[in-house]
């Protein structure tokens, strides 16, 4: 299309949709006006309102012609760069358009990270080519560009359809869904932002809002998957270890196949997990802590079904068989319960409901057993910390509070380093332990479309660059040298209270990490003022909290640890991020559950401290001051958000 001077109305270049749109990481969040339109606002120059109007010619440079050289819709290669900037000098209202539709790239980025990848099928297309250029062509119209409007479909040999309504519509239906779809992307953007995420309903919220825009997909890779378990046969199904194979007149059973599985499809994985003989129960830690990885809650259930519910030509059924489903739900429901939402609650009372019709005694005893563990999950009303509260044998010991505990002056550096310690430990724990195996997987607390599925895990790290940066401001803050040496000793002290009697080895590393910041660690007059014995602390600091050789010291550390312990998360999402990277998902089509054996080590050794509570007393007035943000001053809303911990 083209601009001439003199001519009734400036023409719209379309072929810049054949280009990609580059996502704009502006922080700022803007809306779609709802009127007037920015495109009818900037196509004014062509023509008013939908019946036409006053033309413009378009505008001119300073020679009297117009510098936008014509383009043509089949024209291949167009410089988008040298035609926008030609356009905005040319026109320079363009500018004030880019502006009010700024999130419209964005909502193109987040369009290429949530939804398929795949190419969808033809039924799929919710709007094709011809129904794009349909909305173009009824936006022309709308606008009363006629001309455009008849040079693209002359380009195009689509014809507007529906040219009797468009008077009733009263707006144009292209700006209508363009609205739409930023109004949804927004909301998107908005519950992905890190303060967001400090709210519990965000990532619920979020999954729900991109169930809503269809843009969640079912992760299952295993086309075996919709084939019924008893229908796939083992051959080419499954592979093992090379070096505990399976050769001709040796065959390997229960726990050795297990032990020796290298990939598989998802039902002879599931095969395995239910085995008419002996039983692995390694295996099914590792495969219910790691499933979700390649297969669903939902896909799952209906798989245990299936195997329970034996095909007609195989008689009654084998009940070694059906015991191991049940042991495989029982354990699922009591360690995994996290992984049911109410559909999937509903699916397995049916099963049960189903099964409680049969008069044997078998059936009678399985379907009291999983009923009994169900309802027990369900009549649980606490929370996490309060399941996880516990009667201790020995009393707490006594709080070092000071005098002024309750005065609204009262300042952090007036507290004792050994409680200060004590109250981050407390909370840090809370954190640390409502961390699920779930949120550890694919590493979805690194991928913006898996972010809503590790909460904890993305608070938990939220936390410790907060206390980073805290313990960098606040010896920053102080001017006199004397006094900041005075709170860098201060950290130094509680870091080594926190590495000795509490083995909160994160928070450690946290403070440990705020004195190592170029900011402070400049400061070389500063850590002359400390005492010599505060010098010989931090340098022992450094040495247990090193990441030499893949943090060997601290990992030396940990191993000779006792809980109650708060391990360093960072060590752990490491050492998974090369897990992941470094092997691949599949192998030949099939699941590569050797990679999830390594999975499930990293994860269990996150695990293995969660249960183990601290036997300490928390202090509101002290606790508050660190809470989400430790430089935050006591008030009540802080109180009203620590009650939770307690």
């Amino acid at each position: 299309m083209s601009t001439t001077p003199g001519s009734r109305e400036s023409t719209i270049n379309l072929g810049i949709s054949a280009e990609k749109i580059a996502p704009r990481p502006s922080p700022s969040r803007h809306t779609m006006p709802a009127s007037p339109s920015p495109i009818a606002a900037s196509a004014a120059k062509e023509g008013s309102g939908s019946g036409g109007g006053v033309e413009r010619p378009a505008a001119k440079t300073s020679t009297g012609s117009s510098n936008i050289k014509p383009v043509s819709l089949s024209q291949t290669v167009i410089d988008k760069a040298k035609w926008k900037a030609e356009a905005t000098q040319a026109h320079p209202e363009l500018l004030n358009l880019l502006e009010r539709i700024r999130p419209l790239p964005r909502a193109v980025s987040f369009g290429k990270v949530y939804t398929d990848r795949k190419p969808p099928v033809k039924d799929e297309f919710l709007v094709g080519p011809t129904a794009i250029t349909q909305l173009i062509l009824q936006h022309l119209q709308y606008e009363g560009l006629k001309s455009s409007q008849k040079q693209l479909e002359d380009e195009s040999g689509v014809k507007l359809v529906d040219t009797q309504q468009i008077g009733q519509l009263g707006e144009s239906r292209l700006l209508t869904l363009l609205r739409v779809a930023v109004q949804d992307t927004e909301r998107v953007w908005q519950l992905t932002m890190a303060p967001a995420l400090s709210q519990p309903d965000a990532p619920q919220s979020l999954v729900d809002h991109l169930n809503d825009l269809r843009l969640l997909h079912d992760e299952s890779r295993d086309e075996s998957a919709d084939v019924n378990i008893w229908d796939e046969q083992e051959k080419g199904n499954i592979i093992f270890a090379d070096e505990v194979a399976e050769t001709e007149g040796t065959r390997l059973t229960g726990d050795e196949k297990t032990k020796a599985i290298k990939a598989a499809s998802l039902n002879m994985l599931v095969k395995l997990l239910t085995p008419e003989n002996r039983h692995d129960i390694d295996f099914l830690k590792t495969f219910l802590l790691t499933y979700q990885s390649f297969t669903t809650p939902a896909k799952l259930l209906q798989k245990l079904i299936q195997r329970y519910t034996m095909p007609p030509e195989l008689g009654e059924g084998n009940i070694n068989i059906q015991l191991r489903v049940f042991n495989v739900l029982k354990v699922w429901v009591t360690y995994h319960w996290s992984d049911f939402n109410e559909e999937l609650i509903q699916s397995l009372k049916h099963f049960i409901d189903t099964l409680s019709l049969r008069t044997d005694n078998n059936h009678i005893l399985f379907v009291k057993t999983i009923t009994s563990t169900i309802s027990n999950k369900l009549k649980t009303d606490e929370d996490e910390s309060k399941k996880r509260k516990k009667d201790f044998d020995e009393i707490p010991p006594e709080p070092k509070v000071p005098k002024a505990i309750f005065s609204p002056t009262l300042k952090w550096d007036d507290i004792d380093d050994e409680e200060i310690a004590r109250q981050l430990t407390i909370l840090d724990f809370e954190m640390y332990s409502s961390i699920k195996a779930s949120e550890l997987l694919n590493q979805s607390w690194n991928k913006p479309k898996l972010k809503h599925r590790s909460p904890n895990v993305l608070r938990t790290i939220a936390r410790f660059n907060d206390m980073s940066e805290w313990v960098a401001s606040s010896i920053l803050a102080v001017e006199r040298v004397r006094d900041r040496a005075r709170i860098m000793a201060k950290f130094i002290r509680i870091a080594e209270y926190l590495m000795k009697p509490l083995n909160n080895f994160n928070t450690a590393m946290a403070i440990l990490a705020g004195l190592n910041a170029s900011s402070v660690h400049r400061l070389k007059w500063t850590r002359e003022e400390m005492p010599r014995q505060v010098h010989q602390v931090y340098e022992s600091l450094q040495a247990a909290l090193s990441s030499n050789q893949a943090y060997r010291e601290y990992r030396n550390l940990l191993s000779h640890a006792n809980p109650p312990c708060i391990p360093y998360l960072g060590v752990y999402l490491t050492d998974l991020t090369f897990v992941e990277d470094g092997n691949p998902d599949d192998i030949h089509g099939l699941i590569n559950f050797t990679k999830r054996k390594y999975v499930y080590l990293s994860i269990d050794k996150v695990k293995q401290y969660q249960d183990t509570a601290y036997n300490l007393q928390p202090v509101y007035q002290i606790a508050c001051m660190f809470l989400f943000h430790p430089s935050h001053s006591y008030s009540i809303t802080n109180f009203q958000k620590i009650t939770k911990y307690f």
